[in-house]
C-alpha cells in the first residue's frame, strides 16, 4: 500500500492529471464517477440500505445479463452467476436457478445456492432494506434444493422474475449477494457497513480516498473463479479507477492528458474535446452523435403537494415547455425526445410503435385539445442541416417521434379552470391569492440533468411562475428524492431497456408509497393510480414478452400520460466519450456495437474490460504476453485467449503454445499440464465389447471384443475396470457359455442318477417278478410234461385204433 500514500495525502484536493504512484497507465483504465460525486462515507459497503451512496459497487456482478446489441430472444439473457437459463413451474409459482460452480468469494470461500437462499431470507425479514416490501409481497418460500441450486416458490405467478431480481439490464441494477459467511454473524444488518466488501466479481476494492473522491480496484488473482470470467474472460485492466474530479472542465483536460478513459460532457463541449484530443471518440459517428438513453429525463412533480396533486396543473406546466427551444439551447438539438415516456426510447420503439403512434395523434385532454405534435424533429433536423451536420434518414428514426405542443393558451385554460390567475406583472397566482413559487431541485453530478433543470425553470418562468433551483450533491438529491422532499425534481423515473413494461415501472406500484418524510424505495414522487397499478397486477402473471403482455403495457402507459406524474422531456443526451489513447475496442455504435456503453453502472461497465485491448502507447506490465507451452488433459473448447486471439478448441493430448494467464488458469482447474504428462501403461482384458475411445494420452483405442487384451493407460484403465467394462485377469472366449453347458451337464448327471436308480430298483422287482415267473413255469414245465406223456399214451391210442381200424376196412373189402 505504500506506492499510495503519496497519492492518499493529496486525495482531498483531487487534481486531474494525478494518477495513482506505482502503477503502469497501461494496467489502468480511469472511468469518471460524476454520477456518484464524492462519497460522504467511503467506508460504506452496505449497498442493501437505501438512501446511502457507496463507492464499492465495482466488486458485485449478477445472476444474467441482458444483452441490449443483440436482438435475438434466444441470445438475450447472458447466464453470469447462473449457470443456465432459469426454470419455471408451468403455473409460474416456481422459480428454480443453478449457479455455476467453481465460483468463489474473493476471500476464498466457494459461492454456493445457500449464499442467495440466505440474502433472500435477511432482506425479507429485515424492515429498512431495499426490496423488503417487494419480497414480502411476492415470496412465499426460498430454499436450496442442493449446493448449487436454489428454488423460489411464490405467493402468485410471474414469469418475470428472474428479470426483476436477477438480471442486470444497463442501468437497471438486480439483486447483490451477500457472503452468507461472513453476515450470518452480524447482530444489526442495517448498521453494519460491509467494509472492506468481499463479493464474486472479478475485481476486488484495493485502496480508496477517505474523503470519498476515489476508489481504487485490482483485478482478483483467480478472476477465473468469478462469475464474469466464467462467461467472458479476463478483464484486461488489471486496476480500474473510479474519480470523481469535481467539474466537467476538469474531466475534459484530465481526458486530453490521457488520464480519463470513460466520461460524459453536456454536448456543447463535445467539439472541445474533439479538438483537444484526437484520440476522443463518441458514442455514435452521425447527428445526432449522443448516445439517446433509455431513461426520460425532466421534471416530476411530487403528487403529495399541492397544486402538483392535480393533473390539470402538471399538464399546464408540460404544455407551457417549449422543448424545441430547451433541445437547441441547451443540447444543440441533439438530446432524444421523450414522447411516449421511456417507452419511445430507441432500444424497444420498434415494439410500441405501431400501438402509440395512432393513439398519440388522437390524445386528447378532457376539453378536447390534441396536444401532441409531430413536427418536431422535422424542425430540429432542419437546424441541424443549417448547422452543418449530415441527416442520413428520418429524422423521427434518430431523434424520436415528436413531443408536446407548446401552447401557454391552453396551459392557462386548465389553470384558471381551477381558480390560478395571473396578476397584471404576468406572474401566475394560487387560488388562494399567494404568489406561486416552485423549488426545483436536481444532482448537480449529472451531466444532463444539472443542465435541463435550468431549461425547464426559464420556460416556466417565462410562463410566469416564481421558480428557484437547487443542484445538490448526488449523494443529498438522493436522500431528497426518497423523502419525497420536493415540489419538483428533475430526474430519471423510470428507464426501460426491455419491452416488459413490468420489468421497469412496477416501482410505482401503489404498494410502494410512503407517506412524505419516510424512505420510500419506488413510487418517490408519491403518484398513486389503482387501475395502472391494476395493471401491473395483471401483468404480472403474463410472460413478459408475450402480445397480451405487449398491448397491457401500452394500456398503462396511456394512463401515465393522461395523469403525467412526470414530464419527460428528453432521452437522455450522453455524450459519453472515450479515450483510445491507452486503450481500444469500446463498443462503438453501429461499427463496434458488442455490448451498450454506459459508465454509471459499474456490474453492467465491467463486461466491456474484458473486450478492451491496450495499444501499446504508454508502459504496462501485461502488454508484452508470457506465452508457454501446455498439454491438454481434458478436451477444452475454443476460448478467447487473454491476448485477444482466439484458441482451441483442444483435445486431450493435444499441445499448444498459449498465453500464460490461460495456462495457469488451465492447469489450475485440471485442464492442462505445463510439462508432458508421463502415462503409465497396464494390460486388461474386456469384459464386454467395447465401441473406440479416445484415452487420455490422446490416442484413440479400439474397438474390443470381449476377451480381448487391452494395453491401456491406467487412468483409462482404472475407469473401465470401476465401470465393470474389463478384467486384471484373462478372459475365457466363451467362459459362460462354457459354465453354463458344465451346469447342464451336471444338471443332466444328476438326472440320470435319478433315472438309473429308478432302473435298479425296476430290476430288482423285476428279478423278484421273473423268479416268481420261473417258478410258475417249472410248474408249468411239469404240468406240460405230464400232459405230453398223456397226450402221447392218447396219440399211441389213436395210431394203433387207427391201424386196426385200416385193418380191418381191408379185410372187410376184400371180403
Amino acid at each position: 500500500m505504500g506506492f499510495l500514500a503519496l497519492w492518499l495525502s493529496l486525495s482531498s484536493t483531487i487534481v486531474y492529471g494525478q494518477l495513482p504512484p506505482g502503477i503502469p497507465r497501461g494496467d489502468l483504465v480511469v472511468v469518471t464517477a460524476r454520477e456518484l460525486g464524492r462519497i460522504p462515507n467511503p467506508e460504506w459497503g452496505n449497498v442493501w440500505v437505501p438512501g446511502i451512496p457507496s463507492g464499492i459497487t465495482y466488486v458485485f456482478e449478477p445472476f444474467y445479463y441482458y444483452n441490449e446489441t443483440e436482438y435475438r430472444l434466444e441470445k438475450l439473457l447472458i447466464p453470469c452467476l447462473a449457470a443456465d437459463l432459469p426454470e419455471y413451474s408451468d403455473d409460474y409459482t416456481r422459480l428454480r436457478i443453478r449457479v455455476k460452480e467453481g465460483v468463489y468469494w474473493s476471500d476464498g470461500v466457494e459461492f454456493t445456492a445457500e449464499d442467495v437462499v440466505f440474502t433472500i431470507k435477511l432482506i425479507n425479514r429485515t424492515d429498512g432494506f431495499a426490496g423488503t416490501s417487494f419480497w414480502r409481497t411476492w415470496l412465499k418460500n426460498v430454499y436450496a434444493e442442493d449446493k448449487y441450486t436454489f428454488v423460489i416458490e411464490l405467493k402468485k405467478p410471474n414469469p418475470r422474475f428472474h428479470l426483476l431480481q436477477f438480471t442486470e439490464i444497463m442501468a437497471a441494477g438486480s439483486l447483490r449477494i451477500m457472503p452468507k459467511h461472513i453476515w450470518e454473524r452480524v447482530e444489526d444488518p442495517l448498521k453494519f457497513p460491509f467494509f472492506p466488501p468481499v463479493s464474486t466479481g472479478p475485481y476486488k476494492l484495493k485502496d480508496y480516498d477517505p474523503n470519498g473522491y476515489w476508489f481504487l480496484f485490482e483485478r482478483r488473482e483467480d478472476w477465473y473463479r468469478t462469475g464474469i470470467g466464467k462467461t467472458f474472460g479476463k478483464p484486461k485492466p488489471k486496476y480500474v479507477l473510479r474519480v470523481y474530479l469535481g467539474t466537467t472542465e476538469k474531466e475534459l483536460i484530465a481526458q486530453a492528458r490521457h488520464e480519463l478513459d470513460f466520461m460524459e460532457v453536456d454536448v456543447k463541449l463535445l467539439k472541445q474535446a474533439f479538438a483537444q484530443n484526437p484520440y476522443a471518440a463518441c458514442y455514435r459517428l452521425g447527428w445526432p452523435v449522443i448516445r439517446i438513453d433509455a431513461g426520460g429525463h425532466g421534471p416530476a412533480y411530487n403528487c403529495a403537494k399541492y397544486p402538483f396533486n392535480m393533473t390539470d396543473v402538471r399538464w399546464a406546466l408540460t404544455l407551457a415547455i417549449n422543448i424545441t427551444e430547451v433541445d437547441i439551447t441547451l443540447f444543440e438539438g441533439r438530446a432524444g425526445l421523450c414522447s411516449f415516456d421511456a417507452v419511445s426510447n430507441p432500444f424497444i420503439r420498434g415494439v410500441f410503435k405501431d400501438l402509440y403512434l395512432p393513439w398519440l395523434r388522437n390524445f386528447t385532454l378532457p376539453d378536447g385539445y390534441k396536444p401532441f405534435d409531430e413536427t418536431i424533429p422535422d424542425r430540429l433536423a432542419e437546424w441541424a442541416r443549417l448547422q452543418g451536420y449530415e441527416v442520413i434518414g428520418d429524422p423521427r428514426d434518430l431523434i424520436g417521434d415528436g413531443w408536446w405542443r407548446y401552447d401557454v393558451e391552453e396551459a392557462s385554460k386548465l389553470l384558471e379552470k381551477h381558480g390560478f390567475y395571473k396578476d397584471e406583472q404576468g406572474r401566475w397566482h394560487l387560488p388562494d391569492g399567494t404568489l406561486w413559487k416552485i423549488n426545483m431541485v436536481a444532482s448537480a453530478d449529472h451531466p444532463l440533468l444539472s443542465v435541463l433543470v435550468f431549461g425547464v425553470a426559464d420556460q416556466w418562468r417565462k410562463f410566469g411562475i416564481d421558480v428557484t433551483v437547487e443542484t445538490v450533491p448526488a449523494a443529498v438529491m438522493s436522500r431528497r428524492w426518497q423523502l419525497g422532499d420536493f415540489d419538483v425534481a428533475v430526474v430519471c423515473p423510470v428507464a426501460v431497456q426491455t419491452p416488459d413494461i413490468w420489468r421497469h415501472y412496477q416501482g410505482y406500484h401503489k404498494m410502494y408509497y410512503k407517506p412524505l418524510g419516510e424512505v420510500a424505495t419506488g413510487c418517490q414522487n408519491r403518484w398513486v393510480n389503482d387501475e395502472f397499478s391494476a395493471l401491473l397486477d395483471e401483468m404480472a402473471g403474463i410472460p413478459p414478452f408475450a402480445p397480451e403482455a405487449i398491448r397491457l403495457g401500452f394500456e398503462a402507459i396511456t394512463i401515465l400520460i393522461r395523469d403525467m406524474p412526470w414530464t419527460n422531456l428528453f432521452l437522455g443526451s450522453k455524450a459519453l466519450i472515450v479515450d483510445n489513447y491507452v486503450w481500444t475496442n469500446w463498443p462503438v455504435y453501429e461499427t463496434n456495437w458488442y455490448w451498450e456503453m454506459l459508465y454509471w453502472n459499474p456490474v453492467w461497465a465491467q463486461v466491456m474490460f474484458v473486450y478492451l485491448k491496450p495499444t501499446g502507447n504508454v508502459p504496462s506490465s501485461e502488454l508484452y504476453m508470457e506465452y508457454v507451452t501446455v498439454w491438454f488433459v481434458r478436451d477444452v473448447p475454443s476460448f478467447i485467449g487473454v491476448d485477444g486471439a482466439e484458441y482451441g478448441p483442444y483435445s486431450i493430448g493435444d499441445r499448444a503454445t498459449i498465453p500464460k494467464d490461460d495456462a495457469d488458469r488451465f492447469v489450475s482447474e485440471g485442464l492442462a499440464s505445463l510439462t508432458p504428462p508421463v502415462y503409465t501403461y497396464v494390460t486388461v482384458y474386456a469384459k464386454v465389447d467395447l465401441p473406440s475411445f479416445r484415452g487420455v494420452d490422446g490416442k484413440i483405442y479400439g474397438p474390443y471384443k470381449a476377451g480381448d487384451v487391452m494395453i491401456l493407460p491406467k487412468d483409462d484403465a482404472d475407469r473401465l475396470l470401476a465401470e465393470g467394462k474389463a478384467t486384471t485377469t484373462p478372459a475365457i472366449p466363451g467362459i459362460d457359455e462354457i459354465i453354463k453347458g458344465v451346469s447342464s451337464i451336471r444338471d443332466s448327471i444328476e438326472g440320470y442318477g435319478k433315472l438309473l436308480s429308478s432302473i435298479q430298483n425296476s430290476i430288482t422287482n423285476l428279478d423278484t417278478n421273473m423268479e416268481k415267473q420261473i417258478a410258475a413255469i417249472e410248474a408249468l414245465k411239469t404240468s406240460i410234461d405230464g400232459l405230453y406223456m398223456m397226450m402221447n399214451a392218447i396219440l399211441a391210442i389213436a395210431i394203433i385204433t387207427v391201424v386196426l381200424a385200416g385193418i380191418a376196412l381191408v379185410r372187410i373189402k376184400k371180403v
